[in-house]
């Protein structure tokens, strides 16, 4: 799972390019249902979604869009 691996193991390239994969589009926006539906089907619980999900979302800029 590719949560239990250390975050120093990754550049800010990886980490865009896993976004983007994940996003499967350019225009660089995910969307925090689509990164919720991710987590949860990676097997986190509840709290740990809720917990991601609400740090994301304070940049949303307002239109639940996360710009990777």
């Amino acid at each position: 799972m590719i949560f239990n691996l250390k975050l120093e193991d990754y550049t800010i390239t990886d980490v865009k390019n896993a976004f983007k994969l994940l996003a499967g589009d350019d225009d660089k926006l995910i969307s925090l249902e689509k990164i919720k539906n991710i987590l949860e089907k990676n097997g986190l619980s509840e709290m740990e979604v809720i917990f991601l999900t609400n740090q994301l979302s304070h940049h949303t800029e307002g239109n639940n869009m996360v710009n990777y």
